[in-house]
């Protein structure tokens, strides 16, 4: 067997921190479908930092497309339980709920789950507001302050 002469050539560290990398990220991706998409339990599993886990959703498409399927898959399980239990809950404010929430989120094209508020009003509303506003300037020590004459608009009432 030959062994390998070791150039020194550095060109070997970037592959391999690239490798590492890979390594940390399948790994990340591997837990968080186990943790149903929790990113906070699946950073402290695996040691990821939040900020490294949104950084690589940024700058790696295939990434973010894994983190996205994960996801989606998580929506849809709560969908089918929430399917189940609308349509076999044995408590009926239950299966009321869990309507409203897949409208909520499926509806809207029909007009569920957006909140709208009506008030209606008759009569009149009628309010005068009279108010005293007096300004004054400062002269910032730029010249002596002399008071307005008494009787003026801008003389306050003692």
């Amino acid at each position: 067997m030959v062994a390998k002469k070791k150039t020194g050539n550095k060109s070997d560290t970037p592959t391999r921190a690239k490798t590492k990398r890979q390594t940390r990220k399948r790994l990340f991706i591997a837990t968080l479908a186990e943790e149903r998409g929790n990113i906070s339990a699946a950073c402290e599993r695996t040691g990821v930092a939040r900020k490294t886990h949104y950084e690589w959703e940024a700058s790696d498409p295939a990434y973010a497309a894994l983190v996205d399927e994960i996801y989606s898959h998580v929506c849809d399980r709560a969908e089918q339980t929430i399917q189940q239990i609308m349509e076999h809950g044995e408590v009926e404010r239950n299966r009321l709920a869990a309507a409203e929430t897949i409208l909520k989120a499926r509806g809207k094209a029909r007009g569920y789950g957006t909140e709208r508020r009506e008030t209606e009003h008759s009569g009149s509303v009628k309010k005068e507001v009279q108010a005293q506003v007096h300004v004054y300037l400062p002269d910032n020590g730029r010249a002596c302050y002399s008071a307005p004459p008494a009787g003026t608009p801008g003389d306050i009432p003692e």
